[in-house]
């Protein structure tokens, strides 16, 4: 199921961090519609007990379906920034991204940034 975070407010802080469960089937996709004020975001994939984990990000998918051939893969243990370019036509107001982790119900971490 889809997770929208498009109405998330931001801090005084330059970013804000959420949590999202991935999908209970490994590889397939959770989509994420972030808010319209984020310009970059920085993703890292964990086990649902917390242990560094791979995933996959696209720009482009099917929420709950398997994950394409088009995606940037994230090694265990790190974390991809993801940018997103200012006037870049989007739906709902912010960009939407899809993820996929490398375990069943694992969690993505993403800090949303709208600074330099």
């Amino acid at each position: 199921m889809a997770t929208d975070l498009s109405t998330t407010a931001r801090t005084g802080t330059g970013s804000v961090n959420k949590q999202v469960t991935m999908n209970s089937t490994p590889g397939n996709v959770l989509e994420v519609n972030l808010p319209e004020w984020c310009r970059s975001v920085d993703v890292q994939f964990f086990t649902s007990a917390g242990v560094a984990d791979t995933g996959k990000i696209a720009d482009s998918g099917t929420d709950a379906a398997a994950i394409g051939t088009d995606y940037q893969g994230v090694p265990s243990g790190n974390a991809y920034r993801w940018s997103i370019a200012p006037g870049r036509s989007v739906v709902r107001g912010g960009a939407t991204l899809y993820l996929a982790g490398g375990t069943a119900s694992g969690v993505a971490q993403l800090t949303m940034r709208y600074g330099a």
